[in-house]
């Protein structure tokens, strides 16, 4: 689903006006507030990890003093390695903020798709394009799997992540790429507007 009409930046506008692109229809941005909650649940996961294991396994990485979980004494003949299961918590914090700073950085992204055309912003796209102006649009899906085994229980669980490029081919050979990485699944919609009003305007001008 497209962004509310205050989504609409001054870079957005700088380019509609610019180019005479008409009326804002949908705006598209990325899903902030959804990449920061999953982020701070990364941390809170790997957060809990360390103390939760630190308690159990009675390593000194988390001071009992300041550990609020609390488990009897383990024995003191176990494995030796076991003292460092909490760092593996640091695993899912860095993670949490690796998605964090992403979503600062994708925060100000945009692509408004207008009555003429469509413009785009992004910390490397500054750029607009009429329906008039595009010669053929272009597709490209990569999928990737990630596979990884729970150490306890051996079961092994696969990810897959899914990322659509179109790449929109202008007339006077400039390539502008919208990128799900940027803007998610909502990019599909915004390739759809594009391809439906480019036929459009590609009939209307035959029929002239």
């Amino acid at each position: 689903m497209a962004n509310a009409m205050a989504s609409v930046t001054p870079h957005i506008n700088e380019l509609v006006s610019r180019r005479s692109l008409g009326a804002v229809k949908r705006v598209y941005g990325p899903l902030v507030p959804l990449r920061v909650a999953g982020g701070v649940v990364l941390i809170a996961v790997g957060t809990a990890w360390g103390l939760f294991t630190a308690a159990l396994v009675g390593s000194d990485i988390i001071p009992a003093g300041v550990n609020p979980f609390h488990f009897p004494a383990p024995d003191p003949g176990g494995p030796s390695f076991v003292q460092y299961f909490p760092l593996f918590g640091l695993v899912f914090i860095l993670a949490g903020v690796g998605v964090i700073v992403r979503a600062a950085w994708v925060a100000p992204s945009r692509a408004a798709a207008c009555a003429n055309g469509v413009a785009v912003h992004t910390r490397s796209i500054h750029d607009a394009f009429t329906w008039a102006e595009v010669l053929t649009v272009t597709s490209r899906i990569d999928v990737t799997q990630t596979h990884s085994t729970n150490s306890y229980s051996g079961a092994t669980t696969t990810t897959t992540r899914i990322r659509k490029r179109f790449t929109v081919h202008c007339r006077d050979g400039r390539a502008i790429v919208l990128d799900s990485a940027m803007f998610g699944n909502r990019i599909q919609d915004l390739a759809d507007v594009v391809q439906v009003s480019v036929a459009r305007a590609k009939q209307t001008y035959q029929g002239a």
